[in-house]
């Protein structure tokens, strides 16, 4: 008993197998996922909501530049690991941005975790019903659906006509009087 009550209280950040799975954290940086790590150590019961993080803090925790290590706060809130619960402030008071944990209940607003990051898609990948619906249940397409997309016909634009005075600007005279296309200008 008393080597449990001696360890309850160390920095510990706990990572569950299953968010491995998840686009949000398969589409974070190395940079965002350590950051992340350094956030999760720093978690208390009772503090979410007040973890305050500046960039330099971030940086130093894991030894990267302050600007790098802003890109990786930014990029943890927007896939939804962490929610902003206070600007920055600069002049007088320089205060650091507060933060909440969204797999941990806010301890400012009183709010449940939200798990954000475990609902975030990409933009872009389409995630519809017909999609859901070509696929197998471990994901893989048939051999006639796979032909039945082949089929589709793309969406082609028409041809561009470029004007005598773009053909002869110098964006299209970059080797020696050809343009692109190849011929001469």
């Amino acid at each position: 008993m008393a080597s449990a009550t001696k360890f309850r209280d160390r920095p510990h950040a706990r990572i569950y197998a299953h968010w491995k799975r998840l686009p949000a954290w398969s589409s974070l940086s190395l940079a965002a996922r350590c950051v992340l790590l350094e956030i999760l150590m720093d978690y208390r019961p009772g503090n979410n909501g007040r973890l305050a993080w500046a960039c330099r803090k971030a940086g130093r925790a894991v030894g990267i530049s302050k600007d790098r290590a802003a890109r990786a706060l930014s990029e943890l809130e927007m896939r939804g690991w962490i929610t902003c619960e206070r600007v920055a402030g600069f002049g007088r008071r320089n205060v650091p941005a507060e933060y909440a944990l969204a797999m941990f209940p806010n301890d400012v607003t009183g709010d449940p975790a939200s798990f954000a990051f475990e609902i975030w898609k990409p933009e872009g990948v389409f995630q519809g019903p017909i999609r859901v619906a070509l696929e197998g249940h471990d994901g893989r397409i048939s051999k006639t659906q796979r032909s039945q997309s082949k089929d589709a016909k793309p969406f082609t634009a028409a041809p561009i006509h470029l004007s005598d005075s773009l053909k002869s600007s110098r964006v299209f005279n970059t080797l020696g009087g050809k343009s692109r296309m190849g011929a001469k200008a």
